[in-house]
């Protein structure tokens, strides 16, 4: 009877754990910078869970890159119909993806990579040299990155007899496209590259 009671007990125990070991997510994969390479350390990673239909996201996990850019985090599978994962770094761009809970597998671990942009700025100093003489001067921004919160939304943007400085973030790597004209006059098509991590200049007299 002893050994029976024992027998039952490493059982339960190896039921549990193949139990457990089913009905989880594991989430791995490397972190990468895009236009200047190599792996990134202390990603911070987080992943939300939400059900279908509700705004609402619950923090679920979360861990960090290691020295070579790789993370691997274990969630539960649960009564949830959306997975979000978040990457954030500081002077990165933080990125989001949002997966169908049928998007994974707890029969194996789902490898997602990730490529985060890095930060860049342009600041577009506006001088105006005759105040008072209602100058116009329309910006209307044509390319560039439109997918942040302080990002610049591609368009047209209007300033009368003022001098100000606006700044648009873009991906570190790429060109921010314009096309500026004064008074329905002096048309001009131009584009500033962004060097990652800085912020670049750019002088419109008018």
């Amino acid at each position: 009877m002893k050994h029976f009671v024992l027998f039952l007990f490493f059982f339960a125990i190896a039921f549990s754990a193949c139990k457990k070991k089913n009905i989880n997510f594991v989430l791995k994969g490397n972190v990468s910078a895009l236009a200047i390479g190599g792996n990134l350390e202390n990603v911070e990673v987080k992943i939300f869970t939400s059900s279908l239909g509700n705004a609402f996201e619950s923090l679920n996990s979360q861990t960090v890159t290691d020295a070579s850019g790789n993370y691997s985090i274990e969630i539960e599978r649960d009564k949830y119909e959306k997975i979000t994962v978040q990457l954030s770094k500081s002077n990165f761009f933080t990125l989001r993806k949002t997966y169908s809970f049928d998007d994974f597998s707890t029969a194996q671990a789902n490898e997602l990579n990730y490529k985060m942009s890095p930060q860049s700025w342009t600041n577009f100093v506006l001088q105006n040299t005759s105040p008072s003489q209602g100058d116009e001067l329309k910006i209307h921004k044509i390319g560039g990155k439109t997918d942040c919160e302080d990002c610049c939304n591609n368009g047209f943007y209007f300033f009368y007899d003022v001098d100000t400085i606006f700044t648009c973030p873009n991906d570190g790597g790429t060109y921010t496209k314009f096309h500026y004209w004064i008074n329905e006059d002096n048309h001009v098509f131009d584009s500033v590259y962004n060097t990652p991590f800085e912020t670049a200049t750019y002088v419109i007299s008018y």
